[in-house]
Order: structure tokens, then sequence, then C-alpha cells
């Protein structure tokens, strides 16, 4: 089976969401805040096309260990944290655990700023159009973390672009969203988890199981009308 990629890559990517966001953000000194580390050409071609401004915001994910990219915790800076109550308690990870680890991570978080800046200050978020740009969402943790603490220093709007879903969480939030990829409606997302599977899957049988929960979720969202 032959997958066709959606996008050739991150620039082409970051000029068609650019292009769906230039009819949204009409704010003459918008800014753009990309979520390091794979995020900043998505970014870089947003802030291009709105002339906006293009800035840094530091967020980290604590994954859950032996399956980093499944983020338990999240922590932004400006001290926010955002738990991801499901899988903890799925898990039984502490919160005195997850206290000491966030501990730690805030010390990394502050020394990554300092490297990103290299003495220069943040742009001001105050009164503008921000916009987060991340490149690729999984529970969604480190956007509403990088969200939250943005919000905290009272922007006019937040855009936040990820999936369907997630967007509809911001907006409660007073926040918009924007996707690519996804259709029009609200995708009826839902988190199952593999029992001691890692991210790629490459345990014997897991990959089996996440086939057999695709095959499920699909025949339960996408019947025909007919109901066949």
């Amino acid at each position: 089976m032959v997958v066709t990629p959606l996008f050739r890559d991150r620039v082409e990517a970051g000029q068609i969401l650019a292009r769906r966001l230039k009819s949204v953000v009409v704010d003459s000194h918008a800014l753009v805040l990309w979520l390091p580390r794979g995020d900043l050409p998505v970014g870089f071609e947003i802030a291009q096309t709105l002339d906006a401004d293009l800035d840094v915001f530091l967020v980290r994910k604590l994954g859950v260990p032996g399956q980093e990219e499944l983020a338990m915790v999240a922590i932004a800076i400006g001290g926010v944290r955002v738990l991801n109550r499901p899988i903890i308690q799925y898990l039984g990870v502490s919160l005195n655990l997850i206290d000491r680890v966030t501990s730690r991570e805030r010390n990394e978080i502050e020394s990554r700023e300092r490297s990103y800046r290299q003495g220069r200050p943040a742009l001001p978020i105050a009164n503008r159009t921000a916009i987060l740009v991340d490149d690729g969402l999984a529970t969604g943790a480190t956007m509403l973390a990088a969200a939250r603490a943005v919000r905290a220093k009272k922007p006019k709007r937040i855009i936040c672009s990820g999936t369907r879903r997630f967007a509809s969480q911001h907006r409660r939030g007073r926040s918009a969203g924007g996707c690519l990829g996804g259709p029009a409606a609200d995708p009826c997302g839902e988190l199952s988890i593999v029992p001691g599977a890692t991210h790629l899957f490459e345990e014997p049988g897991t990959l089996e199981q996440v086939a057999k929960l695709a095959c499920n979720w699909f025949e339960g969202h996408l019947k025909s009308p007919g109901g066949v």
C-alpha cells in the first residue's frame, strides 16, 4: 500500500495554513508563536504571509516512561502545567512523582528559553492576536499548556492550529482553532490505550490491536445512511 503524504514538507503545510488564516486574521500587528522544536518552518511561512511578528514560545511535554511521545503532563514557560488525567489515572502515576518531574523540567525549560533568546526579550502579547503553531498534535497537552500561558498575558485573541476536536475545547475559552487535512465536522476523536506499547507499536501484537481498534472506530462512525 502506498501512502501519499498530505503535504510535501512543513514549508508547504505552513503556506497552506497561512492562506487559510489570511481571511481570519485581519490585525495589523498579529503575533505568530511557534512551539519548539519542529514547528519553525510552519510558523515562518505563516508570519511571512500575514506580515506578522514571529517569536518562540517554550512548552515541554513530559511523557510516560518508556512512551515519551504520550504526554502525561505538559508545562509552559510562566509556570503553567496541564495534567493528562485519564493517562495518569490509567497508569497509576503518583502526583508526588509528577511534582518531582515537573520541578526538574521547569529548570530545563527555563534553560532552553535562555538558549533560544540569547538575551533578547520576548515580544509583547497583550492586545494582539496570538497564533500558536504546532505542526502535530497527539494528546493536545502541549498546545493547551501554551494556550493557557498565553491567555495569562491578555491577548486580544488566541488562534491554535490543531485538530478540530482540540480546537473546540479552546473555543470555550474564547480561542479559535484551525486544522489541515481534517473533515469539516468534528472527527469524533477517541483515545484508546494499548498496554505495553511504545509510540511506534513495535512490540509483538500491539500493531494488530491498533488495527482492530481502528476498524471498530470506522464501523461505529463511518456507517452509510442506510446503516450498512
